[in-house]
């Protein structure tokens, strides 16, 4: 399917990331610049449970670096808003990292009538169909999650 992916990337017009990546989204508005760093991987938790899924994601943001990290493939729609503490860089004020996350991006039905799924066949729970939506502020760099 990899070969489907690279095809979506090249009508659009973007970049084919692979399996994972990394990348800026920057707003140019009204002379006010700002960026937001995405992670985004396709996923893999091997686990059947939303509460191992979540706890994968919590750990992931612990070690990527980003403003929003994307986890796709686990049939589920999971979100999380970590915030780290920190300093500026003479270290003469506090600041607040804040990291938002998301478990998201499952498209196949789990079961259908008349055909046999990897799904049913692994006797997977029927899975929310979609993906995560980020709403960007911008401005005030507030980012809503939802599903």
């Amino acid at each position: 399917q990899e070969f489907l992916t690279i095809w979506l990337a090249q009508e659009l017009g973007v970049p084919y990331g692979g399996y994972s990546c990394f990348f800026d989204l920057s707003f140019d508005l009204f002379k006010h610049k700002n960026s937001f760093r995405f992670f985004v991987h396709h996923g893999y938790t091997c686990s059947r449970t939303s509460s191992a899924k979540f706890r994968r994601l919590i750990e992931t943001m612990k070690f990527i670096d980003a403003d929003i990290i994307i986890l796709g493939h686990s049939h589920d729609n999971i979100k999380h808003t970590r915030i780290s503490l920190g300093a500026n860089a003479p270290c003469t004020e506090l600041v607040e990292r804040i990291q938002h996350g998301a478990v998201s991006g499952g498209y196949l039905r789990t079961y259908v009538e008349g055909v046999t799924t990897y799904g049913e066949q692994k006797l997977y729970p029927p899975a929310p169909l979609g993906s995560a939506i980020f709403k960007i502020h911008p401005f005030t760099r507030e980012i809503d999650v939802c599903f």
